[in-house]
C-alpha cells in the first residue's frame, strides 16, 4: 500500500496514542446571577497567596528598594509552604464535595477557581507593587532625602518594572504555578482515581500550561522560549494555520498498516486494546507530542536496531526494529517533501539555528522580524530600515554583518540535523497545539466563575444550593 491511502478504514491494535482532556463545568448550576458559579475559597488560601504573589513580585522586579528582608529563602520555604498546605486542603475539600454530590465537575470547579484566584490576584499584586514604588519616590521627592541621582534611578527602575509587565507576571505565575503543581501530590490523584476513576484525572500538562502564565500567549519571545517561532501575518515564515491544516490532513490520511505495522513501537506477538481510530478526529492524535516520535523518530529506531544487530536479538525483534525504521524513515520523507512544498523548512532550519545568538538582536528586533532576515532576501531591506530607526533609541548597537555570514552559515548544516531539527520543530508545535486547546478550556470555564468573598452573595447562593 502507498504512503498515504484515501479511504477512511478502522484501526486495530494501534501504535498512536490518543490525547483529551475530560474537562467540563456544564452540570453544575449557575449562581446568585444564573449565570456564573459562584465559589467561596478559604480565607486563609486567599491570604497565603497574596503573601506568596508580594514575595515572588518583589523577586522578579528590578525595583531594589523593594527587595526586602522577607525575601529570604526562610521565609520563602514557610510562605510556599503555607500555600501549598491551604491549596491541598481546599482541593480536598472540592473532591469531597464532589463525593457528596456524586459529580467529578464540582472537583474540577475547585481546581479552575483556585488557578482564576491566583490569576486575578497576580494582576493587583502588580497594580499594588507599582503604587507602593510610585509613593516610595514621591516620598524621596517631598523630603528630599535622597538626591536628584538617586531619585532618576528609582523612577528608571519603575518604568523598567512597568515596560517589562508581561515578562514579571510570566517568571512570578510560572513559579506559582510550580507550587500549585506541588499542592496537585499524588494523595490528592489517589483519591480521585478512587472516587472517580482514573479517567477522571487531568493530565499534569493542564495546569502546568505555560500559555496560562502569560498576559500575551502570541509574544515571540515567549514562543521562541517555550514552543516555535509562529506567527499569523501573511508574511510570516511559520503560520499557525498553515502547519496546523498540513498535520490535520496528514493524519486524517494515514494508513491503517503505516499507523499500526510499520510506526509500531508494539514488539511482535504483542495484544493491545481494540482502538476505532476512525471514531476519532485528527486532533485526537495531533495533541498527543508522542505521536511524533511513534511516527517519524528514525533516529532513536535506526540506534535501536543495530544495537539489536550487534546483540545478535532474535531475529524477529531485529526485524520488527528495521521495518518500524523503514516505515518511520518513508512517513518522515513524505511529510518532509509536503514541508518543503509549502517552502518552510528554511524558517524551521533557521529558527533554531538562530536560538544560539537571537539575544545579540532581540530587541531592538523582535525575533520573528530577524527570522525573517535570515530565510528571506526580500524582507532584509525593510529590516535594515527598522534598525536605522531605532538606533538612536537602543542601549546597545547592532550590527547586521556578522548576520549576514550566519544567514549563510545555517544552510551549511548536514541533511540528519536538518530532519532533527523539523522531528523537533513538530513535537514543540504539538506541545503549542495541545496547550493552546488546554488554555482554551480552561480560559473558557474561568470566564463562568466568580470567585466570590461577598458575604451577601455567599449566603444567596447557599440558599439557593
Amino acid at each position: 500500500m502507498s504512503i498515504f491511502s484515501r479511504e477512511k478504514t478502522q484501526f486495530h491494535n494501534p501504535s498512536l496514542k490518543p490525547y483529551s482532556v475530560n474537562f467540563s463545568l456544564d452540570r453544575i448550576g449557575p449562581g446568585v446571577d444564573n449565570i456564573h458559579y459562584d465559589v467561596y475559597l478559604s480565607p486563609k488560601l486567599r491570604q497565603a497567596s497574596r503573601h506568596m504573589l508580594k514575595l515572588l513580585m518583589n523577586k522578579h522586579s528590578p525595583a531594589k528598594e523593594l527587595k526586602g528582608q522577607d525575601t529570604k529563602s526562610v521565609v520563602w520555604v514557610k510562605v510556599r509552604d503555607e500555600f501549598i498546605h491551604f491549596c491541598k486542603e481546599v482541593m480536598l475539600a472540592g473532591i469531597h464535595k464532589a463525593k457528596q454530590n456524586q459529580d467529578i465537575q464540582i472537583n474540577f470547579l475547585a481546581q479552575a477557581a483556585i488557578v482564576k484566584m491566583l490569576l486575578d490576584i497576580t494582576q493587583k499584586q502588580f497594580e499594588e507593587m507599582t503604587g507602593r514604588y510610585k509613593n516610595i519616590i514621591r516620598k524621596h521627592e517631598i523630603s528630599q532625602s535622597r538626591d536628584s541621582h538617586s531619585i532618576v534611578r528609582l523612577k528608571e527602575e519603575l518604568l523598567g518594572t512597568l515596560k517589562d509587565k508581561d515578562i514579571i507576571i510570566r517568571k512570578v505565575t510560572n513559579d506559582f504555578f510550580t507550587c500549585l503543581s506541588e499542592a496537585q501530590s499524588e494523595d490528592l490523584k489517589k483519591i480521585r482515581a478512587a472516587n472517580f476513576g482514573r479517567e477522571s484525572l487531568l493530565p499534569r500538562d493542564f495546569f502546568t500550561n505555560p500559555i496560562v502564565h502569560v498576559n500575551n500567549s502570541i509574544d515571540d519571545f515567549f514562543m521562541i522560549e517555550k514552543y516555535v517561532l509562529l506567527g499569523n501575518r501573511l508574511d510570516d515564515p511559520l503560520k499557525y494555520n498553515t502547519i496546523l491544516a498540513l498535520l490535520t490532513n496528514f493524519f486524517t490520511k494515514l494508513s491503517p498498516e503505516e499507523a499500526n505495522h510499520g510506526a509500531s513501537s508494539t514488539p511482535p506477538n504483542s495484544t493491545e486494546t481494540e482502538t476505532h481510530f476512525a471514531d476519532m478526529s485528527p486532533d485526537k492524535w495531533i495533541n498527543q507530542v508522542e505521536n511524533i516520535d511513534i511516527l517519524f523518530q528514525y533516529f532513536q529506531t535506526e540506534k535501536k536496531y543495530r544495537l539489536s544487530k550487534n546483540r545478535k536479538a532474535p531475529p524477529a525483534d531485529t526485524l520488527h526494529l528495521k521495518n518500524r525504521m523503514q516505515t518511520q524513515k518513508a512517513l518522515f520523507k513524505s511529510f518532509y517533501k509536503t514541508l518543503k512544498t509549502n517552502k518552510l523548512i528554511k524558517g524551521i532550519v533557521a529558527s533554531y539555528e538562530m536560538q544560539a545568538y537571537y539575544h545579540e538582536y532581540c530587541p531592538p528586533l523582535l525575533p520573528i522580524e530577524l527570522l525573517k532576515y535570515l530565510i528571506s532576501p526580500k524582507s532584509r531591506k525593510s529590516v535594515t530600515t527598522r534598525l536605522k530607526r531605532v538606533k538612536g533609541f537602543s542601549q546597545k548597537p547592532v550590527s547586521l554583518k556578522p548576520l549576514l555570514k550566519r544567514s549563510k552559515n545555517q544552510w551549511r548544516i548536514n541533511k540528519s540535523q536538518k530532519n532533527m531539527y523539523v522531528i523537533r520543530f513538530l513535537r514543540n508545535f504539538l506541545r503549542y497545539h495541545r496547550d493552546l486547546q488546554n488554555y482554551k478550556k480552561l480560559k473558557e470555564a474561568m470566564s463562568w466563575i466568580n470567585v466570590t468573598e461577598d458575604k451577601k452573595t455567599i449566603n444567596l447562593s447557599r440558599v439557593n444550593h
